[in-house]
């Protein structure tokens, strides 16, 4: 149902036991719901971020809103607004959760997809108990080149915490030309914000552009020897995910290349790792947002043998985490 936000949580990792059910409606609070973000914390709660719009464009006037569940999907709190747009009239776009493992939680998101001639930027919100609460917002804009792009957008989903203690955000956004309006999403590159410090400070990666078209909604994943995985959306009419690798998730990242069997209809999609396998889900279709299937890899993503479809008809955005119990949770 466009709009929606469902939960599907397929019991165990394996198996093929599968519950899913509506969690937000459109028309219920707000018209529309789109971009979730899901991640597991430290304590096993889940949170679930997404944009809560007036309308369905991406530049609609929106909050972010947050659910919460204690009991691995089980039972979910009331949504509210944890990042406020539509009182100020503007646009928050792209939220993304990173969930540390001592049990802090990042939310970052754009306002006005950071565009500082509209009064956007680029912002995060921190939460240490497992998101009851949140601080005050941090401006980080200036450390996003505003001088050298227009649009900027974090994630969307969620971002990590790699093995050596760094922070991990993809991000994208349209470099400043000449004829390029301000609000553009295209032409388009992907990067990363970062932090060496448990989040004190934050950084702007490498660009990683070459050989794609329009690279932009990236996924992030450590592989078991370190390595960083990106796995992006793009344009380049292969209907393919590109994939790209860094020793650290910020510099040194090769060419991309195109995994062939994550096929998609150019849209965004979830990922996420555990225990050396790595889990994958988005619209597995090379032409419509459809047949939303969740995908296993028990080599870094060299091969991908295990396949569940989730739903074959309409299936757009998704997220993807997994929790002590096994659960994959979509």
């Amino acid at each position: 149902m466009i709009g929606c936000i469902g939960i599907w949580c397929v019991r165990p990792v394996y198996g093929s036991e599968t519950e899913s059910r509506i969690l937000l409606k459109a028309g219920d609070g707000y018209p529309n719901y789109r971009i979730p973000g899901l991640v597991a914390t430290a304590n096993g709660t889940l949170l679930a971020v997404v944009e809560a719009r007036l309308i369905r464009s991406d530049w609609a006037v929106t909050d972010v809103v947050l659910i919460r569940s204690t009991d691995g999907g089980e039972s979910w709190s009331r949504p509210r607004a944890v990042a406020e747009g539509v009182g100020k009239r503007v646009t928050v776009n792209n939220p993304t959760l990173l969930a540390m493992r001592n049990g802090t939680v990042y939310l970052f998101y754009c306002e006005q997809y950071g565009v500082e001639n509209l009064g956007g930027g680029v912002f995060y919100k921190k939460s240490t108990d497992d998101g009851l609460s949140w601080n005050e917002a941090v401006d980080i804009s200036s450390v996003c080149a505003p001088d050298k792009r227009v649009v900027f957008a974090t994630g969307p989903t969620h971002g990590i915490e790699t093995s050596a203690g760094t922070l991990i955000v993809p991000v994208w956004m349209v470099p400043a030309k000449a004829g390029v309006p301000e609000t553009a999403h295209h032409p388009s590159v992907v990067s990363s914000l970062y932090s060496r410090d448990g989040g004190k400070s934050w950084h702007l990666g490498e660009i990683i552009a070459k050989g794609l078209v329009d690279p932009s909604e990236t996924v992030v994943a450590e592989l078991s020897d370190g390595t960083v995985l990106f796995n992006m959306r793009n344009e380049t009419g292969k209907n393919r995910r590109a994939v790209a690798f860094s020793p650290n998730g910020y510099e040194g990242w090769t060419v991309p290349v195109f995994d062939e069997t994550l096929i998609e209809p150019v849209c965004n999609a979830g990922m996420t790792a555990t225990e050396g396998t790595l889990f994958f889900v988005n619209p597995a279709h090379t032409r419509f947002r459809r047949r939303a299937t969740v995908r296993i890899s028990f080599d870094d993503g060299r091969s991908w043998p295990v396949e569940k479809i989730l739903n074959r008809s309409y299936s757009g955005y998704s997220d993807i985490a997994v929790t002590a119990d096994g659960n994959i949770h979509i």
